[in-house]
């Protein structure tokens, strides 16, 4: 069995973060109108799609919107936008109400891009060439590193037209420490399926999952299951070795 590096419980602490901070501008949608609501009042179905598909993250804000075929529109922690229509069908279209040149809804403006060091900047660039910089936040790692606490990590969402948005984690001097995108839950790995089963008898998964990529070239994967009405988020690595049960 692959012996876990210090560079894997680095990062399982960012993926089990006990405090995010965000640095981006993406509370809200800038240019849209619309009336401001709970995230409880969206229809079930609405919250169960973004529980599928979006397990990783959270319920930034939602509006409420009259006048588009897009009832609902909700904005992550990530700044991803989904619309919804007024019985929770998801939409798959903006339906022209995001007024931005990009195409790609809420856009970091220059300030919160110099809040990250510049050496995370100069790693994406010459790295992701083709992305830009959608949102960001500062995670604060649960204590799970056995070697020595890092206290903070960035973690940099990107994305590009026509390719999978995808994280970027960075240590707080610059080292990039790996990338996570969201797959498919059915990709899983044989060993980590037998965890499941044998530790989670009955369990359901979520539709999607992070799959993360190393630094050094292992993966990780970030799954998110329910039992008995209760959810787990469990990280592993490819030999079905849990990381971190949540």
């Amino acid at each position: 069995m692959r012996k876990v590096s210090f560079l894997i419980l680095i990062l399982a602490g960012t993926l089990f973060a006990c405090k995010k901070e965000s640095i981006s501008p993406a509370n809200d949608s800038g240019s849209i109108s619309g009336q401001t609501i709970n995230a409880v009042d969206l229809p079930l179905k609405a919250t169960d799609y973004i529980s599928n598909n979006f397990p990783a993250e959270s319920i930034n804000s939602v509006k409420k919107i009259n006048g588009t075929s897009t009832t609902y529109l909700v904005t992550l922690n990530s700044a991803e936008q989904l619309p919804f229509d007024e019985v929770g069908n998801f939409t798959g279209t903006i339906d022209g109400i995001v007024d931005k040149p990009t195409g790609q809804g809420i856009v970091l403006n220059a300030t919160a891009v110099s809040f990250l060091p510049s050496s995370i900047g100069a790693y994406i660039s010459a790295n992701y060439t083709g992305y830009s910089i959608r949102s960001a936040e500062i995670l604060t790692v649960c204590p799970i590193d056995i070697y020595g606490r890092i206290e903070k990590v960035y973690e940099v969402f990107l994305v590009e037209r026509g390719a999978l948005p995808l994280k970027v984690i960075f240590k707080p001097d610059g080292t990039f420490l790996g990338s996570s995108v969201r797959v498919a839950a059915i990709d899983l790995p044989q060993p980590i399926l037998e965890y499941l089963a044998k530790n989670f008898p009955g369990y359901s998964i979520r539709s999607m999952m992070d799959r993360i990529t190393l630094a050094n070239g292992g993966y990780l994967y970030n799954v998110f299951i329910v039992v008995g009405g209760k959810q787990y988020n469990i990280l592993l690595d490819e030999s079905g070795t849990a990381l971190c049960v949540k």
